[in-house]
């Protein structure tokens, strides 16, 4: 018989997404959430649906997401995304895994969706996401963003099914996580630069990030949709360099 798998979500203002994201991974023993004090009824939806609920403040995706994996009752443990749904396929795929091996991780193949369109090119293809590990041998790296799960010895790809991703579901949406990622870069950047961007150099990576999405990863093949997620990356990265400069300005000064 298999151990049992906890499945470990982080939230903030998720009230949209969360019963979706519960209700695709019922099958399996516990849901943890660790709630970064939302304004809305995110926690109040989660609880009435049978998951365990923490409120902690942000301390940036890395340690929320090892908090959640800390609080969890099994050391089998399914780290998902508030906007992430299991299909069927995926979790019987999951229920029939070995799991005898606990220096073994498992990523599965993502399927994103951007303003309501399915994301076929754009970077997105190749998207596999480790996502199932053993918290014995396995945890998150600290970074504020783009945190890895790292530790494990083996990485098992699951093929056939799918994770959905319901990353951007609105403009509103698109600009919050725009001003976020971008914030979240320019400090994790902090870390390891201490001298400035040019003006110039900002400009050319930022204009290298709008080429790499629409014709290097053929976000041109998605049409509209991959113009606007190019939009999207050269946004992102035009602001977390310029937010980058501000905070070492910052620093400098105090």
């Amino acid at each position: 018989m298999n151990p049992k798998i906890s499945v470990a979500i982080i939230t903030k203002n998720e009230a949209h997404n969360i019963s979706r994201a519960i209700k695709s991974c019922t099958q399996f023993d516990e849901v943890v959430i660790i709630d970064s004090e939302s304004s809305d009824n995110t926690t109040t939806i989660a609880e009435s649906m049978g998951a365990r609920c923490v409120i902690q403040p942000w301390p940036g995706f890395g340690e929320q997401k090892q908090t959640a994996t800390e609080l969890c009752s099994n050391d089998w443990v399914l780290s998902l995304d508030a906007d992430e749904e299991l299909t069927p396929a995926l979790v019987e795929r999951i229920k029939s895994l070995n799991l005898s091996d606990d220096a073994e991780a498992f990523s599965f193949k993502r399927v994103s969706f951007f303003l309501g369109k399915p994301v076929r090119f754009s970077g997105w293809q190749h998207d596999y996401v480790v996502r199932l590990f053993n918290r014995n041998r396995a945890h998150f790296s600290p970074r504020l963003v783009h945190e890895q799960i790292i530790g494990y010895k083996k990485l098992t790809k699951l093929t056939g099914s799918s994770l959905r991703h319901y990353s951007y579901q609105s403009v509103a949406d698109v600009e919050k996580k725009v001003d976020l990622y971008s914030e979240l870069g320019a400090k994790e950047l902090l870390k390891i630069r201490k001298t400035n961007f040019s003006p110039w150099v900002i400009f050319m990576k930022s204009i290298f990030a709008f080429i790499r999405t629409l014709f290097i990863r053929l976000g041109i093949f998605d049409g509209l949709t991959g113009f606007k997620i190019a939009l999207m990356n050269t946004r992102v990265t035009f602001l977390k360099y310029q937010k980058f400069n501000q905070l070492l300005k910052e620093e400098k000064n105090s």
